[in-house]
Formats: C-alpha cells, structure tokens, sequence
C-alpha cells in the first residue's frame, strides 16, 4: 500500500481523475444505484430491474450496518492520523468517538463491493443480454478505483480495503441467498 500512495505514483498522469471518480463511487454512487436501478425498472415496468435494485440496496445498508459497527468496535487509526506511521494502532471503541480511528474495514470500499457484486449478479442472471458482461465489468471497475483511492488517499491501509471489500461481498451474496 506504501507503493500506490507514493508520491510519484499517486501523482501520475490520470491518478488524481481515478482517484476523485472512486471516492465518489465509494459514497455516493454506491448509496444511489439501487434506487435508481429500482426507480428505472418501476419506470419501465421491467420487474427484473426492479428486483435488482431492490437487491443492491438491500445489500449496500447490509454492508453499511456491518461496516459501521466493526469500525467503532475496533477503532484502527487511518494512516493520515497516525504519528509514526505505523497500521498497529487499535483501541477497542475508540471509533465511536474519533474519525481518525475508524480504518478498520474501509466503507467506500465495503459499499462499493456490496453494489458490484449484487449488480453484476443481478444483471447476470436476469438482465438484457447487451448489458450482462459490460456492465458488471463496469461496476468491478467503479469498485476497484473506489478501493484504491482509499489507499492513494491515505485514509485506509491496504488491509482495511481488503477487509471491506469481502465485508461487501458477503453482504451481497447474503442477501442474494435470503432472496
């Protein structure tokens, strides 16, 4: 993780693009592409898209919850709040008080994987033909520049997206198992 939020390599040509794109796609487009996936299949009457929003939302708040809670219990220092540089800093509960304590799992990382997943899974196995495999390959590309921004942006350690994203993956397939 050190390698990607270098300097050099977070400055080079087209990074700072990427990287502004994933923090978005972490926050906002992961909280708003389920109801909109929902909003446009009741809007064309397609029931299928309507499921796969329904499916996508479900699965980011199943994240989001998750994510929430473990971050306030584990309480693991972002590596722009901490002195020595260091990702050994937990104190348990600290992230209910201090949002430099809350690095453990990453959200947008959490969120976006959530979405993906559920979306491509959703669109695989229900969606109009032209839209299955470029559409999911779109999605896994929005989640994986909104966990590398993560990292460029010094606000999460390599762990905590990686964490976050198998938190999101598994609320997914959760979710799509209880349906």
């Amino acid at each position: 993780s050190r390698w990607f939020a270098s300097p050099r390599v977070a400055q080079a040509p087209g990074v700072p693009v990427l990287a502004a794109i994933g923090r978005r796609t972490g926050d906002v487009g992961a909280l708003a592409i389920g109801p909109a996936t929902w909003l446009a299949g009741a809007l064309a009457r397609d029931g299928a898209a309507q499921a796969v929003g329904r499916d996508v939302a479900w699965s980011v708040l199943a994240a989001g919850v998750a994510t929430g809670a473990i971050k306030i219990v584990t309480g693991r220092t972002r590596p722009d709040a901490t002195a020595d540089g260091s990702p050994r800093h937990w104190r348990w509960f600290a992230g209910a008080r201090d949002d430099g304590r809350r690095a453990f799992p990453s959200g947008h990382a959490s969120l976006s994987s959530a979405a993906a997943v559920s979306l491509a899974w959703g669109l695989r196995t229900g969606g109009a033909q032209g839209w299955r495999d470029g559409a999911a390959i779109g999605a896994y590309a929005l989640a994986g520049t909104a966990i590398l921004s993560r990292v460029r942006d010094r606000r999460h350690w390599l762990s905590d997206v990686l964490a976050g994203a198998a938190l999101g993956t598994a609320s997914a397939l959760v979710v799509r198992a209880a349906r």
